[in-house]
């Protein structure tokens, strides 16, 4: 980037490092936003723009790229000034826009973004009639949350009525992301700590998710519909905005097909019912469907003692101006829920949002000091819960269009997300691992959820045992579930290890050992298993990187896992005088298989931009990345490309004496 155009620059905050690791573990577009809504109207796109180059000169986020190469601590970098990627389609010849949409939108999520160039977002705007639009907005979760997506699209469209009455739009002044991280900085640690601890004392075992709707989902058939899609999208002719011909009357046209994940919506009648039963009883709605998840996991599970997620806005009432913010402020905070039967609907409720309310003022915890701060080996839930209120005007009668169909493109890595969409008829709908869910029987998940959610609102005083029979939903039985306690994930141990389990060899081996079986769940721990074989993640590596900070005063940067990928070799990383500037160049990203190994220079990059790559190549390709000696921000000891290239044949040399070589860079 141009030095000149830099107008700032600040670390990322705790979820947004999370969300960068996820990133460049899986590809870009695994943390990909596609928000979208239907305009109708006469709509004049050219103001649309300028209204939209408006709101991204007033938000430092929308401007910024994120750099992690060559520096200890990943940044986020704000330009003074950058363009728009703008593109505009008009389909209104197209004899089905609704599936060129849906196939658009299929194609657009291979699309990824490099993080380093500003700005991470990208606008389509569809005509699907002469009056009728469709809008996406494609972005980096890392860079936004649900609330903030609201926030732009209600200024966004605000500057275009303002444009279209030929009044220009004034710059007012508005909080920006670095004011949300100076507070973040200030808060509390030893309290959050002292509350979380005792919040979660005692439970040990994450709640496992719903066993009765597992299931394999037709791969076959998925596949098949995906080529299709391909040969659809590829048929279609797409027209620009630019084009002359004259196009056909405009016609109704159905609503864009939805999300492929299954969602229910609830009658208008329902709906006015449960928030009457809401406002009677001052209750949330977030307590409500918090507290039925949780009848949902202790019908399944038969576990009394329930945790899953819940997303929270991360906007405390003690930050002025944060409403106004733009950027990830969303956290994400563990749910305990004590399965009270003999208690009454209503009264459990109550205590459940009177619990609420305190964990609300340690909101600002991390999920990464939250897992440490507690007793669950590995990962602390697998399921979570997003309420998506956010503050979009979705109707506006001093608005020349008409806005609808809104949808927040979602993306999440839990096993199960359940959303919940409010409005004059709340929306359920469910995100899923494909492969371990089948979609029947997330239909029905969500069915069960609107039964309870009706019977509570039908008879709040009814207790909870009523409300939740012994045997509600039918549960497929398996040897390894023949009773009712909670299934839990076994860890490895001597006799699944064949033979080869390692102990440690010294006290910096034990002592790494135990935080690594702390933050994996894995006991015992062999000191030779790799960190991803056992089920490594991002939010773990996270996790397991802050404990060595806390424990063993060491600063090391995410990447190191590659070239350290277990507890021997990290040891005797840590053991060296100058454990950083000495590292090797050559880094094992995939070390098995029987083919050639092939080694990759990546040329500024950090290697661990280059793991998705590795893992595209398949299980059976060695991979090693060779990366620049100085990255981690020594001096360069190579002032030469001659001697650089010497040094990196010497090192692949180590792993392969012998040639043909297989060598590859970018």
């Amino acid at each position: 980037m141009d030095k000149q155009n830099i107008e700032t620059l600040y670390p990322l905050a705790p979820l947004q490092q999370a969300f960068l690791w996820h990133s460049l573990q899986a590809s870009t577009q695994a943390g990909l936003l596609h928000m979208r809504c239907t305009l109708h109207g006469e709509l004049d796109a050219t103001l649309l723009q300028q209204a939209w180059e408006f709101v991204i000169s007033r938000h430092p986020t929308l401007r910024a790229s994120v750099h992690w190469e060559s520096i200890k601590q990943p940044l986020q970098v704000v330009a003074r000034n950058v363009s728009l990627p703008w593109t505009e389609f008009d389909w209104r010849e197209l004899a089905a826009p609704q599936q060129a949409v849906a196939d658009f939108l299929a194609q657009d999520r291979d699309r990824s973004f490099d993080l380093t160039q500003a700005p991470i977002t990208r606008i389509t705007l569809i005509r699907l009639t002469d009056t009728d639009y469709e809008l996406v907005w494609s972005c980096h979760h890392l860079m936004l949350d649900g609330w903030s997506g609201a926030l732009i699209l209600n200024q966004v469209f605000d500057h275009y009525e303002a444009l279209r009455q030929g009044h220009p739009p004034t710059p007012t002044p508005a909080p920006t992301y670095q004011t949300y991280l100076r507070w973040l900085k200030q808060q509390d640690e030893a309290a959050a700590a002292s509350f979380w601890k005792k919040a979660l004392e005692g439970f040990e075992t994450p709640t496992p998710l719903p066993v009765g709707i597992q299931g394999t989902g037709n791969r076959e058939q998925e596949t098949e519909r995906k080529q299709d899609s391909e040969v659809r999208s590829q048929k279609s002719e797409v027209k620009s905005q630019k084009s002359e011909a004259n196009p056909p009357p405009s016609t109704p046209h159905p609503p864009i097909a939805p999300s492929p994940h299954p969602s229910l919506t609830l009658s208008p009648q329902t709906t006015t019912h449960i928030q009457t039963f809401l406002r009677s009883h001052h209750l949330t709605l977030s307590t409500l469907i918090q507290g039925v998840w949780a009848l949902i996991l202790h019908a399944y599970s038969g576990a009394n003692d329930t945790l899953f997620g819940t997303t929270v806005s991360g906007r405390q009432g003690d930050l002025p101006g944060v409403e106004a913010i733009a950027g990830l402020l969303i956290n994400v905070l563990p749910v305990r829920v004590q399965i009270a039967t003999e208690q009454t609907a209503v009264e459990w409720l109550q205590a459940l949002q009177t619990q609420q309310a305190a964990t609300s003022q340690y909101a600002y915890a991390s999920p990464a000091q939250i897992q440490s701060w507690s007793q669950v080996q590995g990962r602390l839930f697998d399921s979570l819960l997003v309420i998506e209120n956010y503050p979009l005007r979705a109707t506006d009668s001093e608005r020349s269009l008409r806005v609808d169909n809104i949808q927040s493109g979602i993306v999440s890595t839990y096993g199960l997300t359940v959303i919940v969409k409010p409005g004059a008829a709340l929306t359920l709908s469910i995100i899923a691992e494909e492969e371990r869910f089948a979609e029947a029987g997330l239909t029905a998940l969500l069915e069960q959820l609107q039964g309870m959610l009706q019977a509570i609102a039908d008879n709040p005083k009814q207790t909870i045992r009523a409300i939740v029979p012994h045997s509600p939903f039918p549960i497929p039985h398996s040897p390894s579930q023949a009773d009712s306690s909670p299934v839990t994930t076994p860890n490895l141990n001597r006799e699944h290890l064949a033979g080869h389990f390692f102990t440690p060899n010294n006290p910096l081996e034990l002592q790494l050992t135990q935080i690594w079986e702390s933050v994996l769940g894995v006991r015992p721990l062999s000191v030779e298993a790799s960190f991803f074989a056992m089920g490594g993640d991002s939010l773990l590596a996270v996790q397991l990187f802050n404990q060595m900070q806390q424990q063993l005063n060491c600063t090391l940067p995410l990447a190191t896992l590659f070239q350290a990928p277990n507890v021997r070799q990290f040891a005797a990383l840590l053991s060296q005088d100058e454990p950083v500037s000495q590292w090797s160049s050559l880094v094992p990203i995939q070390t098995n298989g029987a083919r050639p190994p092939l080694f990759f220079h990546g040329g500024s990059a950090d290697a661990l931009t280059w793991a998705e790559f590795s893992h595209r190549l398949g299980p059976d390709q060695p991979f090693y990345a060779l990366q620049r000696p100085d990255l981690d921000g020594s001096d360069v000891t190579h002032t030469t490309v001659e001697a650089l290239a010497t040094a990196c044949i010497t090192e692949m040399r180590m792993v392969q004496p012998q040639g043909p070589y297989l060598v590859g860079g970018h």
